[in-house]
């Protein structure tokens, strides 16, 4: 049984292909580029990431010896914080502002006082609340991605992501699964436009027929909902 695990980071993505005891088979990994248009600001094109991940994908496959239905289950990890806006079919309408993007310094509105021990967070405009609200302004419509989770529905048609991530957003109370109504009217947010939250080890969905020839995997595939890169670490 073999592993395909799928890391969206900062400068490139990687993919790593294991065995059912983890054993490293193959790694391959694509570069993308990002931009600075203004001061402060830092945003990549999500479809580099889909583009990185059609040709890593094949290579790291080859690298093991092994065909895509092989592939027991696909995990996927990667950059916190960035914001991807996309329209009802998932496509997106916008480059993403990635996690060290500062536009959204006007967009952290007056919190509650006891804010930092209702969310474990500090008011940042790094974070994701922020950054959907600078977004919404040009994306009427618009539903919002985290990295992660922009993949697993590039590859599965499902919009979740798992409780570490939603926990960065600014918009969810400590152990919540759902978005804070009061938050969410806050940064003038619609909690629909979120992603739902699933554990990170729990299935997100399935390998879609689109999916499976974007990214050159086999449909029906499981896909686990995965989870931001800092908090994957601790397990290797």
């Amino acid at each position: 049984m073999t592993y395909l695990g799928i890391d969206v980071g900062t400068q490139s993505l990687k993919v790593m292909v294991t065995d059912s005891r983890l054993r490293i088979l193959a790694i391959a990994s694509e570069s993308y580029p990002t931009r600075y248009p203004r001061p402060g600001w830092a945003e990549q094109d999500p479809r580099d990431w889909e583009r990185a991940a059609s040709r890593a994908v094949p290579r790291a496959l080859a690298g093991a010896g092994i065909d895509a239905a092989a592939v027991a289950a696909v995990g996927i990890a990667g950059q916190l914080d960035g914001c991807v806006a996309v329209d009802a079919s998932g496509e997106p309408v916008a480059p993403c502002l990635i996690w060290m993007d500062r536009r959204a310094v006007d967009f952290v509105p007056e919190l509650p006082s006891d804010f930092v021990e209702r969310t474990g967070l500090v008011a940042d405009p790094g974070h994701m609340a922020a950054k959907i609200a600078w977004l919404a302004r040009g994306n009427p419509g618009a539903r919002y991605h985290q990295p992660v989770s922009y993949l697993v529905e590039r590859m599965t048609g499902e919009a979740c992501f798992d409780p570490a991530l939603a926990s960065t957003t600014m918009l969810f109370e400590l152990g919540s699964s759902t978005p804070s109504q009061e938050l969410c009217a806050l940064f003038e947010i619609d909690p629909q436009t979120l992603p739902r939250v699933v554990p990170a080890d729990q299935q997100a969905g399935q390998v879609s027929a689109a999916g499976a020839k974007r990214f050159g995997l086999v449909v029906g595939t499981p896909v686990a909902t995965g989870t931001g890169d800092d908090f994957a670490t601790p397990l290797g």
